[in-house]
């Protein structure tokens, strides 16, 4: 979520106007209404005044989240890596760990556990030979033609998992 979208949806939760944040926060209507637009973006000093007057912390404002769960990927293509790696900083995941067998990761499971294995490999996917994992870690497969779709296909299971997994 974008800063203009947090400041727009905390506003309408408070259940108050532009003018009145604006009136709050010594700025126009017109820089409130810009921000929530996206068509700017409030300066340092005024991002730290946003996130008080909504009791929040910055990072929170600004969609930044913490990783609290953690995660291995099994996958035969490491080319996407980099996109996996963002998508799950969203859902406060972070990446442990990238193998591509079976053996790899359940080595990597004993080394660190972790809560989620992220399966991207046609092989591994259709076999149970992971069951050494279950009840221990949420085993998540999906198989794609592509990175981006395969990196869509992960965002689209984490969003239908735990309320959102926390996002």
């Amino acid at each position: 979520m974008k800063i203009g979208e947090k400041i727009a949806e905390l506003r309408k939760q408070k259940g108050i106007t532009q003018e009145q944040l604006g009136a709050d926060l010594n700025v126009s209507p017109a820089a409130v209404s810009k921000w929530e637009t996206s068509n700017a973006l409030p300066d340092i000093l005024t991002v730290m005044d946003i996130a008080d007057y909504f009791e929040i912390t910055t990072d929170e404002l600004l969609g930044h989240r913490t990783a609290n769960r953690t995660a291995h990927l099994v996958t035969e293509c490491p080319t996407v890596e980099p996109k996996l790696r963002r998508l799950l900083k969203e859902y406060g995941i972070a990446l442990q760990k990238i193998v591509s067998t079976k053996e790899e990761v359940l080595d990597a499971f004993e080394a660190q556990p972790v809560d989620y294995v992220l399966i991207a490999s046609d092989e591994l996917a259709a076999t149970d030979e992971l069951e050494a994992l279950q009840g221990r870690a949420r085993i998540l497969c999906a198989v794609a033609r592509n990175d981006d779709e395969l990196t869509a296909t992960f965002g689209y299971i984490l969003d239908r998992m735990d309320g959102k997994c926390g996002r």
